[in-house]
């Protein structure tokens, strides 16, 4: 090269003089002695760098850092504990929705009962091919038992055309949906009933939302779900993302026509309440009650962790308490309150017209109708044979007499 890097400023190059290092005999590697430095003779001990001496003059060495250790070798205090492994939250906290999707998560993939299964294969198997999600609500998941009553299901499908091989169902489960079905299947020495709605998963979404001003979903979905049968875990990740938009939206929808001081008690029972006087649904005040005694610790969880994530301030009023509070603007009080007659006047009206169309999709619905809300009320109507034999007027009659006797409140 024409030109060095520069010198370093010891010898000339290639002279082994005194600044260069050498080899003795033995073959060790020694570095050159520094410049007036006197010679050392071999076998003596260097001197040692600072604080790394004799500290507590014992004659022995103590390593610089070490302060755990006396200079005797004894510890100076007893070992640490163990640390505790840090819990996964701790480490990567949960933003409020993923902590919310997680509860639900957990209460929507509890197992199912064997009848409640059976049930979701037989739709399944009507529906081949077009269902993404399977999902179990209503009365018998809340008692854990079947036998009593009819289950309750809803099919998500991905298009109602892929769902029916007629088109006119997947026409009128598109302008007014769901579509309502009866089925019942043997199991062991008994046969299971139940009913169940189909809905694709665009309703589904649209209904859980704040944009669907009825109740008719988000009401239902913000109660506990499970989850009895999932395409994938993608489906299963998206259901659970829909329920928690439910919750949320029955929230908001609920929280502002509360007093600004409310319990959970009060959040869950008036809040079912209106979305069930927006149907033509029929429950005694003691129903309400024991609904929300079955999913009170669920009722807690959830809305604990839904308040950070509310468009208005809500604050619970002790670390431990049932108890809130909530800071909503006058103006939106009384938006919620109005929002809430109006819906339950357009409720009654799609709810007749829903079940209108159920005369002709679910069999025995008339009777079905009448057990039901007997069941629920107290309230016994016969129909005659003649009226038995026109559904649709039936239905209408059957309405206007159970409304003038009190069935719907």
């Amino acid at each position: 090269m024409a030109a060095l890097l520069g010198d370093r400023g010891g010898a000339a190059q290639g002279d082994p003089g005194q600044g260069a290092p050498r080899l003795d005999r033995g073959g060790v590697f020694r570095a050159p002695a520094r410049a007036g430095a006197p010679p050392v003779a071999a076998g003596t001990r260097l001197p040692e760098p600072a604080g790394c001496g004799d500290r507590a003059g014992t004659g022995r060495r103590v390593r610089p850092g070490r302060r755990a250790f006396r200079a005797g070798g004894a510890h100076a205090a007893d070992p640490p504990a163990p640390r505790r492994p840090r819990a996964l939250s701790e480490i990567c906290p949960m933003n409020p929705l993923e902590r919310l999707r997680e509860i639900l998560r957990e209460s929507a993939l509890r197992p199912a009962p064997e009848a409640v299964r059976a049930l979701a294969e037989r739709v399944l198997a009507l529906h081949p091919g077009s269902v993404d999600a399977v999902v179990f609500y209503g009365s018998c998941l809340r008692s854990g038992d079947e036998r009593g009553g009819m289950v309750d299901l809803y099919a998500l499908v991905s298009r109602y055309r892929a769902a029916y091989r007629r088109r006119i169902w997947a026409v009128l489960n598109k302008l007014l949906p769901p579509n309502v079905y009866y089925l019942e299947v043997p199991v062991a020495d008994r046969r299971v009933r139940a009913k169940y709605a189909v809905l694709s998963k665009a309703d589904f979404e649209r209904g859980v939302s704040p944009a669907w001003f009825q109740s008719y979903l988000w009401g239902r979905f913000a109660q506990p779900a499970a989850l009895v049968y999932v395409r994938n875990p993608e489906a299963a990740d998206w259901v659970c993302g829909a329920l928690a938009r439910a919750l949320l939206t029955f929230l908001e929808r609920v929280i502002p026509c509360l007093p600004e001081r409310f319990t959970l008690r009060e959040l869950w029972v008036r809040g079912i309440a209106m979305s069930y006087r927006a149907e033509l649904r029929a429950e005694r005040p003691e129903k309400l009650a024991g609904l929300y005694e079955a999913w009170r610790a669920h009722f807690a969880a959830v809305t604990d962790a839904a308040l950070p994530l509310l468009s208005f301030p809500v604050a619970k009023r002790s670390p431990e308490g049932r108890d809130y509070e909530s800071r909503v603007p006058g103006r939106r009080r009384f938006a919620c309150r109005l929002g809430w007659k109006l819906r339950a006047l357009q409720g009654k009206g799609l709810s007749v017209l829903r079940l209108m169309k159920g005369a002709f999709t679910f069999a025995g619905g008339l009777e079905y109708i009448l057990w039901k809300i007997e069941r629920h009320t107290g309230v016994r109507v016969e129909v005659s044979p003649r009226l038995r034999r026109h559904p649709i007027l039936a239905l209408c009659v059957l309405s206007w007499r159970l409304y003038r006797r009190g069935a719907f409140r």
